[in-house]
């Protein structure tokens, strides 16, 4: 059992001065005398009264603070959480983002989600019918009301993660589209979080929720820009600390597929770092975090430096000043009129213009 508003339990602080008032309640004890006919004289009263009290049990105190007990589990909202079956429709979310390669799973959270949706395939309700949406970059539906068990398998077993971050947006729209009016429908994510506000704000009513994955040790290279400096190249990466403890690790630059650079680099939790390194001239830049954590798929970041070659054009056809125009704010680019009869090869691009 959990609280659906923790913050409700603050309530139960109503009890201390409950308690105190019975503590601080002034006791005057009765005690018999004779007379007072001997007291008459004296001008200024005497107060007998006693202003702590020893905190005595009673029934009307304990129902007080049942009272108060009772108000502040009302107001925290108590709630039981259980598994919801599975709907006669059910469309199962399967998220492909590129954190979804991570190996706390088995190979990876893919291959876990993969799983699972197939044991939880197997509560479908006699005649039900299940519909697959992969969310990824690109969200699609590949299987929609279908009651065949293989399709459905096929179907799973043939998402592979992806590289960029997941539209779950357009995921859950498309997963709202498969909708049947006949047949009650229910919606199952499978995914390891990382949603945003917006994106949480758009899961389906009655969605339920299966985690994938349990732990979040990870290490990136965020970024890696190079620069032309003097004879050389100048290249700076960013690493960040995505989760888990800090770390330390050995950045590696390669240029031309020859290692022109290493260092050893600590990442505490949570922190990003910046290296700037000067290194020979070359085409292709690669930056390496070498060691293990749960996502290899960030731990590599390509850069080219060479600048563009020229281009050639040839153009076909009579005078355009729009054209002329458009082509003339692309500097690398060199426009060839046609010549007479057949034009020589080695054109990278031919414009024909009113043919």
């Amino acid at each position: 059992m959990r609280f659906a508003n923790p913050a409700g339990l603050w309530l139960a602080a109503l009890a201390v001065p409950v308690v105190l008032l019975y503590v601080l309640r002034p006791r005057r004890p009765p005690v018999e005398v004779s007379s007072t006919y001997l007291w008459e004289e004296l001008s200024d009263p005497v107060s007998v009264a006693s202003p702590w009290q020893r905190l005595r049990p009673s029934l009307l105190l304990a129902l007080q603070l049942l009272a108060v007990l009772l108000l502040a589990a009302a107001a925290a909202q108590p709630v039981r959480a259980t598994a919801a079956p599975l709907a006669r429709h059910t469309v199962f979310i399967v998220d492909a983002s590129g954190s979804m390669a991570a190996a706390d799973g088995r190979p990876d959270r893919l291959g876990a989600a993969v799983a699972r949706a197939r044991d939880l395939r197997d509560q479908l309700p006699a005649g039900g019918v299940a519909s697959v949406v992969v969310a990824s970059p690109q969200p699609r539906v590949v299987l929609s009301s279908s009651p065949d068990r293989r399709a459905f398998d096929e179907a799973v077993g043939a998402i592979r993660t992806t590289a960029g971050a997941a539209d779950f947006a357009t995921a859950f729209s498309l997963a709202e589209s498969l909708e049947t009016p006949a047949t009650p429908v229910g919606f199952l994510l499978l995914s390891d979080g990382g949603l945003t506000n917006a994106e949480q704000a758009l899961i389906p009513p009655g969605t339920r929720y299966v985690r994938i994955g349990s732990q979040s040790t990870n290490r990136a290279i965020s970024r890696l820009t190079v620069e032309p400096r003097g004879s050389g190249l100048h290249a700076r990466v960013s690493l960040r600390n995505t989760g888990g403890p800090a770390a330390t690790q050995q950045l590696r630059i390669d240029v031309d597929g020859v290692t022109a650079h290493r260092e050893r680099v600590t990442l505490e939790p949570g922190a990003a770092l910046e290296r700037e390194v000067g290194i020979p001239a070359g085409d292709r830049i690669e930056a390496f975090l070498e060691g293990e954590d749960l996502l290899a798929a960030d731990n590599r970041a390509v850069a080219v430096a060479s600048a563009r070659r020229p281009l050639r054009a040839l153009w076909a056809g009579p005078d355009d000043l729009y054209l002329d125009r458009l082509l003339a704010v692309l500097p690398e680019l060199v426009v060839e009129r046609a010549p007479e009869g057949r034009p020589a090869p080695g054109y990278d691009l031919a414009i024909y213009a009113g043919v």
